[in-house]
């Protein structure tokens, strides 16, 4: 990002409308912002810092603080600054929100705070304060805080990274290199780790209940070894207490069934020798009903039969009328996803004729560019004739002015001081208005700037051609590309011209317009008929099912009445063998199965006891092989887990105490550090080298601490201990170097600009120059960078300067020396 021009209204010190043509500092080299103390130098990185983040550049001020205590109150508050990336120009235009007069009437208003981006190729601004930060943010690639930390360096924060404490470094580092995500990692682990130590409790309540459940007698041989199991109980034990219990009341509950069994195998018998007897003489009574019955029956269900059979009839009438309407209707869907398929091809038609009429447009605005820059061109030409015309009529005057003077001086006798000649026949005059030497000297540097004028009106009109000429030729061949049949022939290429083209589009957009409503009626009809043959469908299958039923319920009253006709038969014959058959003692049959009935409920209360403890004991042994096993997974994991929570979270006993994050955050560190004492070496002469250290114990965290070693007696000790010169020197060579390694980490992202306001006041004659010197590499690759300071020795020693002066009726004003 470069600065390009700066606007000031009612900003700070700076009462009126000031305008800082920042462009013409060049594209590198070193430049100094001098003046008074309290004079506005700091405010002028404010105001850049304020156009791009709404914040100023050390964060301590913020937009509504910034109104001019100078300013007339009709003077409005605002920054507007240009600036340049990747070679493309932006104006960012930012006011905060102020009190100023009313339009009508008396008494004063708010003035919104408010912000534009602007963009020089025509595309839509940016408006509202957030919306344009965030686009700013989008096209230098650097937030405030990053931008804050490797761009524009305010006061103050050069001592803070190297003073800060492992925590107030690791919350800096948070924020410019976003390495809260291994924080959250850390988290994240510390949170699956109680999960997973609430699951094992959990499991091992959830064992303890299963167990507590198992059912067994008092006097079970195994009875006090069971009341023992437990969570705690190795796996292996239990399992073989569960299975030998069920083992032996598998075997109690198989004895009592086979009794069971037994008691019911001879009741059945006896009750079947019952039945029969009791059967005969029933039977005997109600063999008479029934056979009337069974007539009465077969006459109702042979109506039946004949009720369904006409309804099949009505119904294969309708389904035959359904069947043809389908075949009518033939297959829409396939018809409909060909349509569908159309459609998009049509949209795909119409978004390539958006684009090229987007295309002849974007060519008739460089058309226009390149006529423009002609024109441009053929002034300045104009111009630079003017201008030597000028010149050269000023010098002829002066020359001739000089003979003249010359010419007073001469007597008929003596020497020219010229030619030597004694005798002067002709003496020159002396021109009534001769041209001075300034005015020869300035129309000379008139003509030069002429003729910049016009070489640099040269190039842009070269330039606007060489682009007109590239994107014409784009043109033609997006043209011939859509439209081949239009701008392609058999004799060659057609001639491309605005109107063809603009008629080719308007034909080529009107038959594309009557294919889309074709389609879309076609769609239209496609999707009315594929509801039609889904509501037939649908009924062919409702009446497909009714015709199903009814055939069932036809078949099924004809065959219930062939049955009762059968069973009319059956009863007659079964009434004369019932009056034939004699009937046993029933007397002593009902005393037997009252005998057989009390044998079979002891038998059954038995085996309903056994059963109750075996059906619970094999759920609750299954449950436990199935608890037990989840368990086991569970173990594995939360050792891993909690292991893996411990290493993350720097809590494993006797080791350094270092976070996820802290160790990320070191990486950075040391990769700052590699960056700094390549100057910091310089600026020392050799003498210090910034290190990381640990922390003095490993019951703390650490890893972020920083120490100086020097090489001039080979000791190490804290960055505290340098003297106010050797700390800001460190500072600086610190704060390059996290400016250095921010740049790499944001993407590459390349500064053409940088920005220190500190004093350079600790420093001693060599000190400083050997800053300046690493100041002056950074300038290298077409980088410029501005410093703020009142140290005397930075005026002789930097020529470019912008000079900030307080004014005698109060406020600032400034002036750029190049």
């Amino acid at each position: 990002m470069r600065p390009l021009k700066l606007t000031l209204s009612a900003f700070g010190p700076y009462a009126s409308a000031t305008t800082l043509e920042l462009e013409r500092l060049g594209k590198g080299g070193l430049y100094l912002v001098a003046g008074d103390t309290g004079a506005g130098k700091t405010t002028l990185f404010d105001a850049i810092t304020y156009a791009l983040y709404d914040r100023s550049s050390g964060g301590v001020r913020d937009g509504g603080m910034l109104r001019s205590k100078y300013a007339d109150p009709g003077t409005p508050t605002f920054v507007e600054l240009e600036f340049e990336v990747r070679g493309a120009r932006y104006t960012v235009r930012r006011n905060p929100e102020y009190l100023r007069p009313k339009a009508r009437g008396e008494g004063l208003t708010t003035e919104k705070a408010d912000a534009t981006l602007t963009f020089a190729d025509g595309r839509p601004p940016v408006t509202k304060a957030k919306e344009v930060t965030a686009a700013v943010t989008e096209l230098i690639g650097l937030d405030y805080n990053q931008f804050s930390q490797i761009a524009m360096i305010a006061q103050g924060q050069f001592t803070r990274l190297l003073n800060a404490t492992t925590e107030e470094r690791s919350r800096i580092f948070r924020k410019l290199f976003r390495t809260q995500r291994y924080q959250k990692l850390q988290d994240a682990l510390q949170e699956e780790n109680a999960k997973l130590t609430a699951q094992r409790t959990a499991q091992n309540v959830q064992l303890d209940a299963v167990l507590s459940g198992i059912r067994y007698p008092a006097d079970d041989p195994d009875a006090d070894a069971l009341g023992a199991l437990s969570a705690q109980t190795a796996p292996e034990e239990v399992t073989d207490r569960l299975d030998a219990l069920l083992t032996r009341q598998e075997a109690a509950l198989s004895a009592a069934a086979a009794a069971h069994t037994d008691a019911q195998t001879q009741l059945d018998a006896l009750q079947q020798t019952l039945g029969k007897a009791e059967q005969a003489e029933a039977l005997r009574r109600q063999l008479e009903t029934k056979q009337a019955a069974a007539q009465s029956e077969a006459d109702l269900e042979q109506a039946k039969a004949r009720r369904a059979r006409a309804q099949l009839n009505t119904l294969d009438e309708e389904l035959a009328r359904t069947e043809t309407e389908l075949a009518a209707l033939g297959d829409p869907e396939t018809q409909n996803a060909l349509l569908t398929a159309q459609k998009q091809q049509l949209a795909q038609r119409e978004a390539a004729l958006a684009a090229l009429s987007d295309s002849l447009t974007e060519d008739q605005r460089r058309t226009h560019a390149a006529k423009q820059a002609q024109e441009r061109y053929r002034t300045a030409a104009e111009a630079q004739d003017a201008a030597h015309a000028q010149r050269d009529t000023l010098e002829r005057g002066f020359l001739d002015a000089q003979a003249g003077l010359l010419a007073q001086t001469l007597t008929e006798g003596t020497p020219c001081p010229v030619c030597g000649s004694t005798h002067h026949p002709a003496k020159a005059s002396l021109p009534r208005t001769a041209p001075t030497q300034a005015q020869v000297t300035a129309a000379k540097k008139a003509s030069e700037t002429a003729d910049r004028a016009a070489q640099e009106a040269a190039a842009a009109a070269r330039e606007a051609l060489a682009t007109q000429r590239e994107g014409k030729a784009t043109l033609r061949r997006d043209a011939e590309q859509l439209l081949p049949e239009r701008f392609t022939s058999p004799d060659g290429p057609v001639p491309l011209t605005v109107v063809l083209l603009k008629t080719a589009l308007a034909e080529e957009t009107a038959a594309l317009q009557a294919a889309q409503r074709e389609n879309r009626e076609s769609l239209r009809k496609a999707g009315a008929d594929c509801t039609r043959r889904t509501q037939l469908e649908a009924a062919r299958k409702t009446k497909a099912a009714q015709r199903t039923a009814l055939e069932a319920a036809a078949a099924a009253a004809e065959q219930a009445a062939a049955a009762s006709t059968a069973t009319a038969a059956a009863l007659a014959q079964q009434l004369t063998d019932a009056k034939q058959s004699v009937p046993g003692d029933l007397d002593a049959l009902r005393a037997r199965q009252t005998e057989l009935q009390a044998a079979r409920g002891q038998a059954a209360a038995l085996e309903k006891a056994l059963t109750a403890q075996l059906v619970p004991n094999r759920s609750a042994a299954a449950d436990y092989r199935r608890l037990a096993d989840a368990r086991q997974t569970l173990e594995a994991r939360w050792q891993w887990v909690n292991a893996l929570a411990a290493t993350a979270g720097g809590t494993l006993s006797s080791k350094q105490k270092i976070r996820l994050e802290a160790y990320i955050q070191m990486h950075y560190l040391d990769r700052i550090l590699v960056h700094a004492n390549t100057r910091l070496m310089q600026m020392t002469a050799g003498q210090y080298e910034l290190e990381r250290v640990g922390a003095e114990n490993q019951r703390s965290q650490s890893g972020l601490d920083l120490g100086v070693i020097d090489h001039y007696n080979g000791t190490r000790r804290s960055v505290k201990t340098l003297s106010g010169g050797e700390s800001f020197k460190a500072s600086l060579a610190l704060a390059l170097g996290l400016s250095d390694e921010v740049q790499r980490t944001a993407g590459g992202i390349r500064l053409d600009t940088l920005f220190l306001d500190e004093g350079f006041g600790s420093l001693d004659d060599e000190s400083l120059e050997q800053a300046i010197r690493v100041l002056s590499s950074l300038t290298e690759g077409d980088r410029l960078v501005g410093i703020i300071s009142h140290v005397a020795a930075l005026k002789d020693r930097i020529d470019r300067q912008v000079l900030v002066k307080k004014a005698r009726s109060g406020g600032s004003t400034v002036e750029l020396v190049v």
